[in-house]
């Protein structure tokens, strides 16, 4: 005899009534593209247009034809959600170097999630900075990295990592400070449905 998953309550209550098996996406669609960035320091690509209030870009990852070693000024770059249809690439400069950055867009089903926060954190000096965002819930929040713009040559100060301290403050941190770049790490904050 077959037994049906127990159903559990969604974000929008009985009329989101979600089984363990075969369970409806919490997902309404998925978008993947490629963003290239030749002979630009910027560029956009159009997609399928979506509620930017409940989709969300993730960076995917970027390649390039460059084979000078370090230099996240050319080769590193960020994604975000600049509208309806439209996802952005932002890099540092060009240096006649091409760029692709790869992405997807995800579009969640109403009601999944609560609020949505899109920052950036730059490092000018020192190994660590901050931003703050409005007070969010930690369980529930999910901290997504969407790349990063550099003016360094050197690897070490080019780069840095995201993590979510508190309920109101995502801090980033580098390596070192050798050779004085400047990193900026962009970010979207995302917090979800106690539901869910």
């Amino acid at each position: 005899m077959n037994r049906r998953g127990q159903n559990l309550a969604g974000p929008l209550g009985g009329s989101g009534m979600v089984g363990r098996w075969g369970a409806s996406s919490l997902i309404e669609n998925i978008q993947y593209g490629t963003v290239a960035l030749s002979g630009v320091t910027n560029a956009t690509t159009t997609i399928t247009s979506v509620d930017i209030t409940r989709a969300t870009v993730i960076h995917l990852g970027q390649s390039n034809n460059w084979s000078g070693g370090s230099g996240a000024q050319y080769s590193s770059a960020y994604v975000e959600l600049t509208n309806a249809t439209t996802v952005k690439a932002v890099r540092n400069t060009v240096g006649g170097i091409d760029c692709n950055v790869n992405f997807a867009v995800i579009q969640f089903c109403p009601g999944i999630l609560r609020s949505v926060q899109t920052g950036s954190v730059t490092i000018n000096s020192g190994l660590t900075n901050t931003a703050t965002v409005t007070t969010v819930n930690t369980d529930k929040s999910l901290l997504i990295y969407l790349g990063l713009q550099s003016n360094a040559a050197v690897d070490g100060t080019g780069y840095e990592r995201l993590s979510l301290t508190n309920a109101t403050t995502i801090a980033g941190t580098r390596h070192d400070t050798t050779g004085g770049g400047i990193p900026t790490v962009t970010f979207r904050s995302e917090e979800h449905t106690s539901e869910l």
